[in-house]
């Protein structure tokens, strides 16, 4: 169905009309459904809702003398709204245009319980407290501060110390343990350590503390991992090795399976490096040289040369008995084997 300007009718979302006659802005309006200023105003025009009349916006000059007296004073944005019969936005243009401070945020003040006290007094740890009244450790210090009371660490201590406590402390046993043996926090545990003058704890260290079980020894030498003998124990696997070092047990539990080193690979036999040395000249070898020796030649030389045949490792050690290269040296091989063949 059309309103004859040829746009299908729409009568906005819920909750609209019950706005726009509140005297919410249209541009308040168009910001909370994410439309524009003149969608508002035809949601409006379908819904039949009276218009709004085109405003002029106030000046300094015209806004309320007594505006300036309420900002400061007790009443809310909502109540300075109803009083001047305008939208709370408008309160705070007002407000600017006068140049008066952004007002601050009501505080929030939850009343202190009627019990509170008493608890807090009391030998309740605070992580209960905590949890009774649903507010956090810096809340109930507000509370207390509130009506007048001290600090909690400072007041009597409301729990006397039992009588075996200093046992076990001295016995090891961890601040935790204790606490929920007792049924106190773990600060009540250090208070009641130093009220007593008892050592202190080395930090971290508490839990090698422990006394080490009498039947600890056998099951570390038949355990067959550490993991499992702090599961037995309830306690983690530094622990059981401070056990084993004090009790002077090797490092590995006995039943570990050490892993067997590999057999020595063999020995490998090296063969000896054969060393070739110069061949002793023939005496066929002797006469061809002494035929083919010249001034160029020495008659040693030919004679090393035609005793070598030829072979590479033979004419190295010509080369170095004679200070020649190996090129020279069968250069002069194929010559005195072209002449003495």
């Amino acid at each position: 169905m059309a309103d004859g300007s040829g746009s299908p009718r729409s009568f906005g979302p819920p909750g609209f009309s019950l706005r726009w006659d509140a005297g919410e802005p249209v541009s308040r309006l168009a910001r909370r459904y994410g439309v524009s200023d003149g969608v508002i105003h035809r949601w409006a025009r379908d819904l039949g809702l009276p218009a709004r009349a085109c405003k002029v916006r106030k000046k300094a000059s015209d806004i309320p003398r007594t505006l300036r007296d309420d900002w400061n004073g007790p009443d809310t944005l909502a109540d300075l709204a109803a009083k001047y019969g305008v939208h709370a936005d408008t309160i705070v243009r007002w407000a600017g245009l006068l140049g008066l401070p952004p007002r601050k945020p009501p505080r929030r003040t939850r009343v202190v319980p009627d019990g509170f006290r008493d608890d807090w007094f009391g030998p309740v740890p605070l992580p209960h407290l905590v949890e009774k009244y649903g507010v956090s450790p810096k809340s109930m210090t507000a509370w207390a501060k509130k009506i007048g009371l001290g600090p909690r660490g400072r007041r009597p201590m409301a729990q006397p110390i039992p009588d075996d406590f200093g046992e076990n402390w001295l016995g090891g046993r961890p601040v935790a343990e204790l606490a929920d043996l007792y049924g106190v926090s773990d600060f009540t545990i250090g208070r009641w350590s130093r009220v007593l003058g008892l050592p202190r704890r080395p930090r971290g260290g508490s839990r090698a503390k422990y006394q080490v079980p009498g039947d600890f020894p056998d099951r570390w030498l038949k355990a067959t991992s550490v993991r499992g003998l702090a599961t037995a124990y309830a306690v983690n696997s530094w622990t059981i090795r401070a056990w084993a070092r004090r009790s002077g047990l090797p490092s590995i539990p006995g039943g570990v399976k050490r892993r067997r080193s590999a057999p020595p690979a063999p020995a490998v036999e090296k063969k000896p490096v054969r060393r070739v040395t110069a061949v002793a000249p023939t005496e066929g070898a002797q006469t061809a040289s002494a035929a083919v020796s010249g001034p160029d030649i020495p008659a040693g030389l030919a004679a090393d040369i035609l005793a070598s045949g030829g072979r590479f490792a033979a004419l190295s050690v010509v080369c170095d008995t004679h200070g020649i290269s190996s090129v020279r040296a069968q250069q002069l091989w194929h010559r005195l084997r072209g002449l003495s063949g």
